[in-house]
């Protein structure tokens, strides 16, 4: 463990992996466990006063309106929702290639003009 990305807790006085503390998008100095962070945000929005907006990529992140069109090019979580968005316009053209929709199963037709039809005499 790199020992410049950990840091003594004051409560619990052992060491805490830094890429597990989240810091509050309201108050800065609100420094708590990523797990802790949505439960935060709940309480911490009620007292906040200004006019911070929600990440659309990542609710945990809160913006100044007139940053957000900058923090939507650099947002780290957008990377997530592009590639799922890629993949899923990619099986979609797939789909629609092969002729079908992203939730249907193959169809297969009836062919009662073979040499085989049961039941069919």
């Amino acid at each position: 463990m790199d020992l410049h990305n950990i840091c003594p807790t004051k409560e619990e006085n052992v060491y805490v992996d830094l890429s597990q503390v989240a810091t509050c998008p309201f108050d800065r100095s609100h420094v708590m466990k990523k797990s802790r962070l949505q439960y935060h945000i709940v309480s911490c929005m009620k007292k906040y006063k200004g006019t911070k907006v929600p990440c659309p990529y990542d609710h945990t992140e809160y913006i100044e309106p007139e940053d957000l069109y900058w923090h939507l090019g650099v947002c780290e979580s957008r990377k997530s929702v592009e590639v799922h968005r890629f993949n899923s316009n990619k099986n979609r053209n797939i789909a629609i290639q092969h002729n079908r929709t992203l939730h249907s199963a193959p169809v297969q037709t009836d062919d009662r003009h073979s040499e085989e039809n049961w039941g069919f005499d």
